[in-house]
């Protein structure tokens, strides 16, 4: 499937396959507020609302998220 794109909110480019689409996002280029159109779409929706981008979207910043931290120890008891 083709993608087009909304760059910088007014440059239109496409179409491109998902996996210029994977690339953009993880280039910080398309976020979630990009719109973006393909066929069967009645009009320029929202990435993060078009489920495919928005799979891309979630894993971009799955990797980009730092690790969590590790759980703290309980406060250990003073000696009698």
């Amino acid at each position: 499937m083709a993608y087009y794109v909304l760059l910088d909110g007014s440059s239109q480019e496409g179409p491109y396959e998902i996996a210029t689409v994977d690339r953009l996002v993880r280039e910080g280029r398309l976020d979630r507020e990009t719109y973006v159109w393909t066929a069967g779409m009645a009009d320029w929706a929202f990435a993060d609302s078009v489920p495919e981008i928005a799979a891309l979207l979630r894993a971009a910043a799955a990797a980009a998220a730092p690790p969590p931290l590790p759980p703290e120890e309980p406060p250990r008891a003073a000696p009698p």
